[in-house]
C-alpha cells in the first residue's frame, strides 16, 4: 500500500508539470519592489536640500586663472556660487584697480554619487590699471561673500628691454599747452602706433577722463607713418579739445586701448601635409602649416597732469584768453550813401585764434548821436581744418540816421589776453564820422523814423478826385495825363472783358492752390520719420531749484556748476560751454553782468590757499539770484517743445 501511495504522488507531480502552469505569486512579492523604489526616491528628495544647504554654506568661491601678469595683459576672475543665489555680484569695488572688459554668467547642474549640485558661475575679464601688488577684494553676492585674492602685476618685459625695441602696439599722448590759462582751449592728442605687418584685428579706444574741464572730439582721426628704430609704424591720431574751468592742477586720465593682435602659431601636421611632403605642395603651400588666432592686448596711456593758471588780477572782464583776436567792420553795400531815414547794414566780425565761438563775448554797440541802431542777425561758428581752434562771431545791425550832417560812430573795443606774450590787448574798430544827407523833398523831416521804412506822408494829389486838380498840389507834366488809349483800357476792365479776365484769374489761382496742396501732401508722406526728444519741464524746474539753492548758500562754484547744468537741460545737445556763452543765450544785460561778476569771483583771484574762501566771501549770491531768477523762469513750456532729430551714436568709435 505504501508503494502505491508513493507512486500516486509521483504521478501527480508529473501531471502538474505536464500542464506548464507556474505557481501563483503572492501580493507581497508584487508590492515589495514598489516600496523599495518609493523609499529610494524619498531618500533622494530628503538628501538634496541638505546637499544644497552644504553648498550654500560654503559661500561664494573666487578663482583667477593666474596670479602674476604684465601690465598689458588680462586675467579671468571666476565667481562660483549656489544656484539659489539671486541677483548679480557687486563688482564696483573692482574698478579701483582694474578695468572690467567683459562679463558673462552661466549655470550648470550635475549629479555625482547621488549628490545633486546646482552652481551659478560669473566670468569677468579684468585689466590692471597699474603695476604692483593688487588685491581683488571680497565680493558680495546676495548674502554670501568671497575670499579676497592677490594679483602680482609687473611691468611689461618688452618695455624694460632696450634691445627688444618698441612694442608692436602702444599708445602715447601729448598736449600743445603745458600751462594753459583757465578757459583757454587747448588740444589733447592721442596716438595709437602699431607695426605695419602686425595690424590689430580689432581695436577699441576709450575716451580720456578729466574733471574740472570740458572735453570733446575735434575732427576726424588722422593717419600717418612713422619710423621708430628702423621699423615702420602706422600712426592713428585722435584729437580732443579741452577747456579748463578752474585753476590749479588738472589731471587727464589716459585712454585705454583694447586690441586683438594676430598670433600665428604652427598647427599639427595631418595626412594632407605628409602627402604634400612626398609629392610636392599645391598652389596654397605654406598656408596649411599656419593658423591665425587672436590674443587680447590692453594698453593704457599714462596720465598727464598740467597746471592751469588763474586769470591775472586786474585783467578785463569778460575774460578772453587767445593767441590772436581781430575785429573787422564792413558795410552793405560796400560804399553806402547815408541819408536820413534810409537804413544801411553794418557787419562787425570778431575772429579769435585759440578759443571756440562759444567763448567769444557778444558785441555791444552804443547808439551814436543822430542815428538809431537795430540789431539784426548774429552768427557764431568754429572754423575747421586749421590745426588750432578758431572761433568767429559776427553781428549785423541796421543803422538809420535821424538827422542830416555829421554823425560819429563810437569805437568798438574787444579786450583779450594774449597767451603768447602774456599781456592784455584790445582789438579796436576806430571811431568813424559819417556825412548824412537830408531826406529828399516831399518827405517829413521830423527825424522820427522806423526801422527799414522811410519817413514822410504820401502826396496829397493821390487823394484828390480824378475829375479835378488840387490847387495845392504840384502841376503834373503833360505826359502824365491819361490818353484815349488809357481811357479805353480802363473802360474795358470795368466792363464784361474785365469780368472774364477776373474769372480766369480766379480759376488759375484755384488750380495753383490745388497743385501746391498736393505737392505738400506728397512731401509729407515721403518725409522720413523724425525722432523727437522733448525736454522735461520737471527737469528744468529741478535744475532751476539747484541754482537757487547754490545762490542762497553763497556757493559761487556750486552756482556755476548748477547754471551750466541748467543750460544742458534747457538746450539739449547745444549746451553753452561757459558762463559767457550762457549770458549770450539769456540775452539780458543784468544777467550778463551778474554772470560776469560770478566769473570774476571764481577766476580773478590769484592762486593760493585762501583764494577760494576770498572769492566766496566777495560774491553776493542773494543779489545774483534776484537778477537771474527772471531769466531762468517761464521757459519750461517753451523748452519742452524744443525737439532734436539727432540720434546718438549706437556703437563706440573704433580706430
Amino acid at each position: 500500500m505504501c508503494d502505491l501511495i508513493r507512486l500516486d504522488r509521483t504521478s501527480s507531480l508529473r501531471a502538474d508539470g505536464a500542464t506548464g502552469q507556474r505557481p501563483r505569486r503572492s501580493l507581497l512579492d508584487v508590492l515589495l519592489p514598489m516600496l523599495c523604489a518609493v523609499t529610494v526616491f524619498a531618500a533622494l528628495m530628503a538628501v538634496t536640500p541638505v546637499l544644497a544647504q552644504d553648498t550654500l554654506a560654503e559661500g561664494v568661491r573666487a578663482e583667477i586663472d593666474r596670479d602674476r601678469i604684465a601690465t598689458n595683459e588680462t586675467l579671468i576672475l571666476q565667481l562660483l556660487g549656489d544656484g539659489r543665489l539671486s541677483g548679480e555680484p557687486e563688482l564696483q569695488v573692482l574698478e579701483a584697480d582694474f578695468d572690467i572688459l567683459s562679463r558673462s554668467q552661466s549655470e550648470r547642474m550635475s549629479v555625482l554619487n547621488g549628490a545633486v549640485s546646482h552652481t551659478r558661475e560669473w566670468r569677468i575679464e579684468l585689466a590692471p590699471k597699474r603695476s604692483g601688488r593688487l588685491e581683488i577684494p571680497a565680493l558680495a553676492w546676495g548674502d554670501a561673500r568671497s575670499e579676497p585674492l592677490v594679483v602680482e602685476v609687473v611691468e611689461d618685459a618688452a618695455a624694460d628691454d632696450p634691445a627688444a625695441g618698441p612694442k608692436p602696439i602702444f599708445v602715447r599722448t601729448e598736449t600743445d599747452e603745458a600751462t594753459p590759462y583757465v578757459q583757454q582751449a587747448f588740444h589733447y592728442r592721442v596716438q595709437v602706433l602699431y607695426r605695419e605687418r602686425e595690424a590689430p584685428q580689432r581695436a577699441v579706444l576709450s575716451d580720456p577722463q578729466v574733471e574740472g574741464a570740458t572735453i570733446e572730439r575735434d575732427g576726424e582721426d588722422r593717419s600717418s607713418v612713422e619710423v621708430i628704430d628702423g621699423r615702420r609704424y602706422q600712426v592713428i591720431e585722435r584729437r580732443f579739445l579741452m577747456v579748463p574751468l578752474q585753476s590749479g592742477p588738472l589731471v587727464i586720465r589716459g585712454p585705454r586701448l583694447e586690441a586683438i593682435m594676430p598670433s600665428p602659431r604652427p598647427a599639427s601636421r595631418g595626412p594632407a601635409d605628409e602627402f604634400d611632403a612626398l609629392f610636392g605642395a599645391g598652389p596654397f603651400a605654406g598656408l596649411s602649416g599656419m593658423t591665425t588666432t587672436g590674443r587680447r592686448v590692453v594698453e593704457r596711456a599714462p596720465d598727464l597732469e598740467i597746471q592751469v593758471r588763474a586769470q591775472p588780477p586786474g585783467s578785463s572782464s569778460p575774460w578772453l584768453p587767445a593767441e590772436s583776436v581781430e575785429i573787422s567792420d564792413e558795410w552793405i553795400p560796400a560804399s553806402p550813401r547815408f541819408q536820413v531815414g534810409e537804413p544801411v547794414t553794418r557787419v562787425l566780425t570778431v575772429t579769435a585764434r585759440g578759443v571756440t565761438a562759444a567763448q567769444l563775448p557778444p558785441l555791444v554797440l552804443d547808439p551814436p548821436d543822430g542815428a538809431q541802431i537795430y540789431p539784426g542777425q548774429t552768427r557764431a561758428e568754429d572754423l575747421p581744418g586749421v590745426g588750432v581752434p578758431v572761433g568767429l562771431r559776427s553781428l549785423e545791425v541796421a543803422l538809420v540816421p535821424t538827422r542830416a550832417g555829421p554823425v560819429t560812430l563810437p569805437e568798438v573795443r574787444v579786450p583779450w589776453w594774449d597767451t603768447r606774450e602774456d599781456r592784455e590787448r584790445v582789438a579796436i574798430v576806430p571811431a568813424r564820422t559819417l556825412e548824412v544827407a537830408a531826406a529828399p523833398a516831399g518827405t517829413a523831416g521830423n527825424g522820427k523814423t522806423r526801422p527799414f521804412e522811410t519817413s514822410g506822408e504820401p502826396a496829397s494829389e493821390d487823394a484828390a478826385p480824378p475829375d479835378r486838380l488840387d490847387q495845392d498840389a504840384e502841376p503834373r507834366e503833360s505826359g502824365q495825363w491819361p490818353s484815349m488809349a488809357e481811357d479805353w483800357v480802363r473802360r474795358a476792365i470795368a466792363g464784361p472783358i474785365g469780368l472774364g479776365v477776373a474769372a480766369l484769374g480766379l480759376i488759375g489761382l484755384g488750380w495753383l492752390a490745388a497743385l501746391v496742396w498736393l505737392k505738400r501732401g506728397l512731401r509729407a508722406r515721403e518725409a522720413p520719420a523724425r525722432v523727437e526728444t522733448r525736454v522735461s519741464p520737471q527737469a528744468l524746474r529741478e535744475a532751476r531749484r539747484r541754482v537757487e539753492q547754490a545762490c542762497l548758500d553763497n556757493d559761487a562754484r556750486g552756482a556755476r556748476m548748477a547754471l551750466l547744468d541748467w543750460g544742458r537741460v534747457r538746450w539739449v545737445g547745444q549746451a553753452p560751454a561757459g558762463l559767457g556763452a550762457l549770458a549770450r543765450r539769456l540775452d539780458d544785460a543784468a544777467a550778463a553782468e551778474t554772470l560776469a561778476q560770478l566769473d570774476r569771483a571764481l577766476y580773478a583771484v590769484a592762486a593760493g590757499a585762501g583764494a577760494g574762501a576770498g572769492a566766496r566771501a566777495a560774491w553776493d549770491g542773494v543779489g545774483a539770484w534776484q537778477a537771474l531768477a527772471p531769466c531762468l523762469s517761464g521757459d519750461d513750456e517753451d523748452a519742452a517743445s524744443d525737439r532734436s532729430t539727432a540720434l546718438p551714436e549706437l556703437y563706440p568709435r573704433r580706430i
